[in-house]
Parts: structure tokens; sequence; C-alpha cells
């Protein structure tokens, strides 16, 4: 469909100007083929904390979502001193008419990159990634493995396609809200 082509360019010009892989501080040499093994890093944010990232993140015309990447962002740029890198997140997947017949499972994993300047405040960060995050959202249908398969041959066999990072934030429904 003329959608899903204007997606699939809107990626392909993406993962162009895609920069040097994050390089993470590790305490032992990279394989030099990816082995798939990684960890995963979980934490609840209270109520108090969750609260303020509400009022926060209004008071920024953004949401939590988007101001909690930003500081993740923030955090991997103070780690690896690296003023411009891709973290992956997900998308649903599901916006256009065509997939309301699917069944299944249909999100997609894309590379969001993340630009640091060192003069930059926090409100022109979270501006210009609310911006970069509002162009993936709107191409979010396009499937990962077309694009991988779109990108041809990827000469680095020691990492993952475009991104070697994810970002994720679950939200738990809390039982005692609703009853």
């Amino acid at each position: 469909t003329p959608q899903m082509l204007k997606q699939e360019a809107y990626w392909l010009k993406k993962i162009q100007s895609l920069d040097s892989p994050l390089e993470l501080p590790t305490d032992r040499a990279r394989p030099s083929l990816k082995t798939y093994n990684g960890a995963r890093l979980s934490s609840e944010v209270d109520e108090e904390l969750y609260n303020s990232l509400q009022t926060f993140s209004s008071k920024k015309k953004c949401t939590s979502f988007m101001v909690l990447f930003a500081a993740f962002n923030v955090l991997l740029h103070r780690i690896t001193g690296q003023n411009k890198f891709n973290v992956g997140i997900a998308f649903a997947g599901r916006t256009l008419s065509e997939s309301e017949e699917l069944v299944g499972y249909c999100s997609n994993i894309y590379p969001v990159q993340s630009h640091l300047d060192s003069d930059m405040t926090i409100d022109s960060y979270l501006v210009k990634l609310k911006n970069e995050l509002l162009d993936a959202y709107d191409n979010q249908d396009y499937s990962f493995a077309k694009l991988i398969s779109k990108a041809g041959n990827l000469s680095n066999k020691s990492r993952p396609h475009f991104f070697s990072v994810a970002f994720n934030w679950d939200r738990v429904v809390v039982p005692e809200m609703y009853g």
C-alpha cells in the first residue's frame, strides 16, 4: 500500500543516518559473533514519584514515557560520553485499517536516535526527542523483519542490528485502583 511504502522510506532513511553503536563499558570483550545473551534491569516507581512524573510530563507537554526515555538516554550519555546513539523501543504496530483483521502479536521494535548537544537544556532535548518519537509512532506499522532484509548485508556480525540497548516501560495496573 502507499502508506507502507511511505513508512518503508521513512525507516530506510532513518537507518542510513544511524551512527556508531552505543559503546557501553563492559567487564569482558565482546564476542566476535553475537550470542543474543543479554540481561534485563527492572525497577519500580513508587506512587509519589509516579505522581511527580505525571505532573512534570504534563507541564512539559510530553507523555511520561517520553520523559523517562529522555532520562534513560541522558544516563546512557553520562555512562558512555557519546552524544549520538540509538536505543530500541517497542511500538504496537496496529494503526492502519488493514491491520484490524490481523490476529496475534504485531509489535515492532525500532531504533530511535538520541542526539544530545553539550549546550542543550532538558527542555530543548525533550522537544527534540518528542518530535523524534512522534515521527517514529507515525511510521510504526512497517515490519522490522522487512527493514532488516531491506538493509542488506550488515557488516558487523558481533552486534545486533541498529541498536544494542532497548527501553520499555511496563505499566502495571493496580487492582485497588479499580475496586
